[in-house]
């Protein structure tokens, strides 16, 4: 019999004050532990942000297609 050893870390977290969709989505993903203290230039965030575009778009993205936006948004 194979056991997996699995830990769960639970964060508290506080939501955003003021209503900044990107503050909330940021609070959301970091709940979610998606970002990490690491991530400074947020690029993390921006993937995230590029794949929710792409769901509510009903569309898929690659990741040479997820790559090119990626450099369209630092460049």
């Amino acid at each position: 019999m194979v056991y997996i050893r699995q830990r769960i870390t639970i964060v508290n977290i506080r939501k955003p004050a003021e209503h900044n969709i990107n503050q909330e989505l940021q609070w959301f993903g970091s709940s979610l532990g998606l970002f990490n203290l690491r991530d400074r230039d947020k690029s993390t965030f921006r993937v995230f942000i590029e794949l929710l575009k792409s769901a509510k778009a009903g569309s898929t993205l690659t990741s040479d297609e997820l790559a090119a936006k990626l450099e369209e948004l630092t460049t």
